[in-house]
């Protein structure tokens, strides 16, 4: 999600489906509070569950 792709081109990479894509992503948006992907990268990157593209993990 925080590399901007859809959930038809998520559900390739892993060989799982769209569906399934849709429905982690649903359940992110509800532990995050949030209403979009956007919402949803912005607490990833506040509680260091992803790191935003170009910074390196040290």
């Amino acid at each position: 999600m925080a590399e901007v792709r859809s959930a038809a081109q998520v559900a390739r990479a892993p060989h799982i489906g769209t569906a399934t894509v849709k429905t982690r992503i649903n359940n992110l948006f509800a532990q995050a509070e949030g209403r979009d992907r956007a919402q949803a990268v912005r607490y990833a990157h506040r509680h260091g569950l992803a790191q935003p593209p170009g910074t390196s993990v040290t």
